[in-house]
C-alpha cells in the first residue's frame, strides 16, 4: 500500500493556494488553510488527504517543515513607531506572510521599503534578517527588482570572467585569416576527390561529419570553392564568399545563426545552418564558461536582456554580424524536393554574413513575391513546377532586377532575393512534410510589448507570427534534428530536446474538455497527429487560440536529458539544441561534443567524462531554463499591469481565455489578461473541471472557454502582480 505521506518542496502560486512537488515528479495541491505556515521554496512533509481522481489533482495538507528555504526572500518593511521591531510581508509568488524582524538585524530599513531578507525559524514563530534595502516600494523599477532578488538573479558579471571576455576579444579581433588549398566543387554540389557511397534519389540518407583536415567544402556547380583557413587552433572550411544572411528581431543583438539556401542542377535544395562557435572561445572550466553555467541561459523582457555571457562575446565577438569573419559550427543539409535529408555534413567553418536581415525585412520580400506572377509553390505536381522563374527571363538562382515587382525586389543583391525564394519554397515543402509527419502546429498570437528608452511601457498589440518567422523556425528544427540523429545513431554521449506524451492526469484532462467541444479522443488515440488533426478544425472556431492555448498548456514541459526520450509536440524521435550556444548552455555542451569528434579526441576516457557529466548539465539547465521563463512571464505581467494602471475603472470587451476553481481569466483583444475571482462575482457557481465551464447555481450565466464578456478594470497592482476585472452586465 502506498504511504499517505510524502515529502518535496513546496511552490507558493497565488495567495489562497499552492503545490508541493516530490523528486518523484509527483505534484499535490495545498489551499490556503493547509499550508501551515510554508513559505516558497521550503521543503515539507505532506499528508495526503485526496487522491488524484474522475481528473481531480491530488491534494495534501503540511504537516512538518522538514527544511526552512535558503534562499533570500524579498518583501515590504513595516514597523509601528517607537517600537524595538518591525515586521517583513513577503510578497514573493503573492504570498503574505509577515517575518519578526528585531532592530539589530533590520539593517536601518524604514516602513515600506522594500527589502531582502533571509528567514530563520520554525513556521510558528518565523523570524528573519534583512540582507539589503532595495528602496521605497513605488520607486521606478522596483517591481522588477524585486523579481530578479526573489530569483537570485545578478545581472552583472563578476570581474574576472569580464577580465577573461576582454582578453578573448583583445586576443583574437585583429586576427586575419589567410587561405590555402582552393579546390573546386563537383557538378552533384559535393566536394570533388570525395567518395559519393550514396547514389542520390534512391531514398537513402548520408551523414558525413568531415575532419577540418580534409580541406573539403560545400557548394553547387559554379561556386567559386572552398579554402582551407587557418583560424585560432583548428583548419576551418572557409565559406566568407558564400551568400549567407542572418534572419532575427530588430533589437536583437546575439545572432547566433544564419543561413544559405540554394537550388542545385538536379533540382535539389541545400541548406546551409551556421551558427555561432562560441565553444572556439569559451573554453570548458574557463571562468566564462561555469558563470555560463551557473546562468544557464539568457533572460528576455520587454526593455532587457541578462544575458548568459558578457556582452564582449554575446554582441560581438560570437554574434554573426555582417560583414565581418566569424567562426562558426555548420550543417550543411542537401534535400530533394519532397523535404527528405538526403545527405548532411558538419564542419568547422568561418562566414561573413552578407546581410542582416529582421523578420519584418523579410517579410516584406516574402509578400513581394507571393504577389508575382509565379507562386512559390505552383499547385502543379509536374517537375518543372518547383523550378519556375523567379521574374520573366531569370532563374532560381541569378533572377533579375525589376521583373515587374519593383520594390523591395530591386533593393537588395539579386542573389539575396533568390535565397530567400529558395528559403520560402524549401520551407513550405517542410510545411507539408512535418504536418503529414504530425508535428502539433500551435499557431497563436503573441503579444508585443512596446516600451520607450525608460522602460515605461507605450503599447502592447497581439501580432501574428510571420512566415518570415517561421522558415527560421523551421530550419533551426531541421538542423537540431540531424545533428541529434546523428549522435544518437552514433552512441554517442549526448544532450537531448525531451518532450514527453502528457500525463495520464492531464491527458485525462484534455479528453475531458475537447470532449465537451465535440472531440473525441481517447489515451490510447492522443498522438501528435491527433492533436495536429484537431487544431487543423479549429482555425475557423471562435475559441481557436483560447482552446488551442489550453491544448498547450496540457503539454509536458520539455526538458534536457542525457536520453533519447523524443520530442511529442514536433512529433520527431530525434531533436536536441544545437542551434543557439550564445544564449543557451545546452547548445554550447553539445558543440565541445560535436568539436571532439571532428578533431577525433572523443576517446574512451572523454566518452565516460561526457557520460558522467551530461546528466548534472540536463537537470541543472532545465532548472535555469524554468527560472528565467518564470522571470520573463512574471516582469511581462509587471509591464502590462503597469500599463493598465490609469486604465482602472475603465470598460473592455474580451474573451474567457481559461477557467478555475477560483475564477475566470478573461483576455481583451491586444493581449492583456486579468482575473474575475469568483468571489466577487454577485451570483454563486460551480467550476465544473473536466468541461471547463463555470455554472450558476442560481440558474444565471455559465461560463465556458472563447465566451465573449465585458469587464471593468478594478486592479492593476504591480507590487502584488495582480490585474483584477469584474464582469458588467
Amino acid at each position: 500500500m502506498k504511504s499517505p505521506y510524502s515529502t518535496g518542496i513546496y511552490s507558493q502560486i497565488q495567495p489562497h493556494f499552492g503545490f508541493v512537488e516530490t523528486p518523484e515528479g509527483e505534484v499535490f495541491f495545498v489551499g490556503k488553510r493547509e499550508r501551515n505556515g510554508a513559505l516558497d521554496g521550503d521543503t515539507v512533509k505532506v499528508q495526503i488527504t485526496k487522491p488524484w481522481a474522475d481528473g481531480k489533482k491530488s491534494e495534501a495538507k503540511v504537516i512538518t517543515l522538514v527544511k526552512r528555504t535558503e534562499k533570500v526572500l524579498v518583501g515590504k518593511y513595516m514597523k509601528r513607531p517607537k517600537s524595538t521591531y518591525g515586521f517583513v510581508q513577503v510578497v514573493e509568488w503573492f504570498a503574505g506572510k509577515d517575518i519578526f524582524v528585531s532592530d539589530r538585524d533590520s539593517l536601518g530599513a524604514k516602513n515600506d521599503e522594500m527589502v531582502t531578507i533571509r528567514v530563520f525559524g520554525d513556521k510558528n514563530k518565523p523570524n528573519g534578517k534583512v540582507v539589503s534595502v532595495l528602496g521605497h516600494k513605488d520607486s521606478p523599477g522596483m517591481a522588477e527588482r524585486i523579481v530578479f532578488h526573489e530569483n537570485g538573479i545578478v545581472k552583472e558579471f563578476p570581474k574576472n570572467v569580464i577580465m577573461e571576455a576582454e582578453k578573448i576579444t583583445m586576443r583574437n579581433s585583429s586576427f586575419s585569416p589567410h587561405s590555402s588549398n582552393n579546390r573546386p566543387h563537383s557538378s552533384r554540389g559535393l566536394p570533388s576527390g570525395e567518395p559519393n557511397p550514396l547514389p542520390l534519389g534512391e531514398g537513402t540518407k548520408e551523414n558525413i561529419i568531415s575532419p577540418l583536415s580534409s580541406g573539403r567544402g560545400v557548394g553547387g556547380e559554379g561556386s567559386e570553392g572552398s579554402r582551407t583557413t587557418t583560424f585560432s587552433k583548428s583548419s576551418r572550411v572557409d565559406l566568407r564568399h558564400e551568400w549567407i544572411v542572418t534572419i532575427d528581431g530588430a533589437d536583437a543583438k546575439d545572432l547566433d545563426d544564419a543561413i544559405s539556401v540554394k537550388r542545385l542542377p538536379n533540382g535539389n535544395f541545400e541548406l546551409g545552418v551556421y551558427i555561432a562557435d562560441v565553444a572556439e572561445y569559451v573554453t570548458e572550466g574557463s571562468l566564462l564558461d561555469r558563470e555560463a553555467l551557473k546562468r544557464g541561459t539568457s533572460i528576455y523582457t520587454p526593455d532587457e536582456v541578462i544575458p548568459m555571457l558578457p556582452e564582449h562575446l554575446s554582441n560581438n565577438l560570437c554574434s554573426l554580424h555582417p560583414g565581418s569573419p566569424k567562426a562558426t559550427l555548420s550543417i550543411i543539409l542537401e534535400l530533394d524536393q519532397t523535404g527528405k535529408v538526403l545527405r548532411s555534413r558538419i564542419d568547422e567553418t568561418l562566414i561573413e554574413s552578407k546581410q542582416r536581415f529582421t523578420y519584418d525585412e523579410v517579410q516584406e520580400i516574402i509578400d513581394a513575391l507571393d504577389r508575382g506572377n509565379s507562386p512559390i509553390l505552383p499547385h502543379s505536381n509536374s517537375p518543372r513546377s518547383t523550378t519556375t522563374p523567379l521574374h520573366e527571363g531569370g532563374n532560381v538562382e541569378n533572377p533579375p532586377h525589376g521583373g515587374g515587382q519593383g520594390g523591395v525586389l530591386n533593393s537588395y543583391p539579386p542573389e539575396i532575393i533568390a535565397l530567400i525564394r529558395n528559403g520560402l519554397e524549401l520551407k513550405r515543402i517542410l510545411d507539408k512534410r512535418r504536418a503529414q509527419e504530425g508535428k502539433i502546429d500551435f499557431d497563436l498570437k503573441e503579444v508585443k510589448i512596446i516600451t520607450d528608452a525608460r522602460g515605461k511601457v507605450v503599447s502592447i498589440s497581439k501580432r501574428d507570427r510571420s512566415e518570415s518567422h517561421k522558415v527560421i523556425e523551421e530550419f533551426m528544427i531541421l538542423a537540431n534534428e540531424e545533428i541529434s540523429r546523428f549522435f544518437s545513431e552514433k552512441k554517442i554521449p549526448f544532450l537531448y530536446r525531451v518532450h514527453e506524451k502528457p500525463s495520464e492526469e492531464k491527458t485525462d484532462d484534455l479528453i475531458a474538455l475537447l470532449d465537451h467541444y465535440g472531440y473525441h479522443i481517447s489515451r490510447e488515440t492522443l498522438s501528435p497527429r491527433s492533436l495536429r488533426e484537431i487544431m487543423d478544425t479549429l482555425h475557423e472556431k471562435d475559441y481557436y487560440f483560447v482552446l488551442s492555448k489550453q491544448i498547450l498548456q496540457s503539454m509536458s514541459k520539455a526538458i534536457y536529458s542525457e536520453e533519447m526520450l523524443g520530442h511529442f509536440g514536433l512529433a520527431l524521435t530525434y531533436y536536441s539544441h544545437f542551434t543557439s550556444p550564445i544564449r543557451r548552455y545546452p547548445d554550447l555542451q553539445i558543440h565541445r561534443i560535436i568539436k571532439a569528434w571532428l578533431h577525433k579526441e572523443l576517446d574512451k576516457k572523454e566518452l565516460a567524462r561526457f557520460a558522467g557529466l551530461l546528466p548534472k548539465v540536463a537537470t541543472h539547465t532545465s532548472t535555469t531554463e524554468r527560472k528565467a521563463e518564470n522571470i520573463e512571464y512574471m516582469i511581462r505581467d509587471i509591464k502590462i499591469i503597469d500599463y493598465m494602471q490609469d486604465k482602472i475603472g475603465q470598460i473592455f470587451d474580451g474573451m474567457v481565455s481559461s477557467i478555475g476553481d477560483h475564477g475566470i481569466y478573461v483576455e481583451l483583444p491586444n493581449g492583456i489578461e486579468g482575473l474575475v475571482y469568483m468571489k466577487d462575482m454577485r451570483a454563486t457557481h460551480h467550476f465544473d473541471e473536466r468541461a471547463g465551464t463555470l455554472k450558476s447555481l442560481s440558474g444565471g450565466k455559465a461560463f465556458s472557454l472563447g465566451d465573449p464578456i465585458r469587464v471593468r478594470v478594478t486592479q492593476a497592482d504591480k507590487t502584488l502582480r495582480r490585474l483584477d476585472f469584474e464582469v458588467v452586465k
